[in-house]
């Protein structure tokens, strides 16, 4: 039984640590890689990082000092939910191409992207994190953590969104006001005005 703890414990922390640096290079290689455009309130990208950070951090204490035995179908759950979280994030990064970017950026000959995953939420990629933000600590057991971190990064998405929905009426004017009246923000069916 202890071997079986053991191993899962260098389990949740290798993977911990590797989830973190994998997010910690694909922000670094889309800031690095991409043709620049107008930035708007670049605050929110090491913010990001931080609440991402803190949940890592905060799982890995909940799991270790509450001493967290792991249900196997909370854990299934969560890797259910990490493969979901990568599919949604790869199609959502994809379908926008060279507009991806994890700043709110507007491109010179920017088009509004309603295609693949947009055509059901203006935001599907807030989504997939809002996902891994539940994900990640279930992983390891932390439920607390888990309610915490989707509160914290629900919190700062929403300032994102209003900061990147100002961007892009003031870049697409009528066009994007018709499609955020008819489209949510980034939950499929959910109607709440932003």
């Amino acid at each position: 039984m202890y071997e079986h703890k053991l191993i899962y414990s260098v389990f949740i922390m290798v993977f911990m640590v590797a989830m973190f640096a994998v997010r910690f290079i694909e922000l670094r290689w889309c800031v690095v890689s991409k043709e620049k455009g107008k930035v708007k309130e670049n605050w929110t990208v090491p913010v990001l990082g931080l609440a991402y950070l803190l949940t890592i951090t905060a799982s890995l204490y909940e799991y270790f000092s509450l001493k967290r035995e792991i249900n196997g179908i909370i854990f299934t759950a969560a890797i259910f939910l990490m493969c979901v979280r990568f599919v949604l994030k790869y199609w959502s990064a994809r379908t926008l191409g060279e507009y991806y970017s994890p700043r709110v950026e507007i491109r010179n000959q920017h088009k509004l992207v309603q295609s693949g995953p947009y055509r059901w939420v203006r935001h599907p990629i807030y989504l997939a994190r809002i996902i891994d933000s539940l994900s990640l600590p279930l992983l390891a057991g932390a439920c607390i953590t888990a309610f915490f971190s989707v509160l914290l990064h629900i919190l700062i998405l929403q300032v994102r969104i209003n900061i990147e929905e100002r961007a892009l009426v003031e870049e697409f004017g009528d066009e994007y006001v018709r499609y955020r009246q008819s489209t949510p923000a980034y939950i499929p069916g959910l109607r709440i005005k932003l």
